[in-house]
């Protein structure tokens, strides 16, 4: 199974990959693949991980960058990017 977290970088995409690395399955699955996608670098797991994790810096407002995302194939996205400062108050349409 692959699995994309977008907002991985965050401090809830950050603990789902965390729980994730030390169960190394999903819904009774195991996991191939975990990408870490943020708009900003996500750190890199301080749990070691029996699959393949990718870290990837990407701006999921672009979309272009969106869509490349999606063409990795994940079998599981869990969206969790969200603007936590008053960027998103002040610039509604980004």
């Amino acid at each position: 199974m692959k699995i994309l977290i977008i907002g991985g970088g965050g401090m809830v995409g950050q603990k789902l990959a965390h729980k994730l690395a030390l169960s190394g399955k999903l819904d009774n699955q195991s996991i191939k693949e975990l990408i870490l996608a943020d708009a900003f670098a996500p750190p890199a797991l301080s749990t070691t991980a029996n699959f393949e994790v990718s870290l990837v810096t990407a701006d999921i407002t672009n979309a272009d960058i969106a869509s490349s995302l999606i063409t990795k194939m994940p079998d599981v996205i869990f969206h969790l990017a969200a603007v936590v400062s008053g960027e998103a108050e002040a610039n509604f349409e980004k």
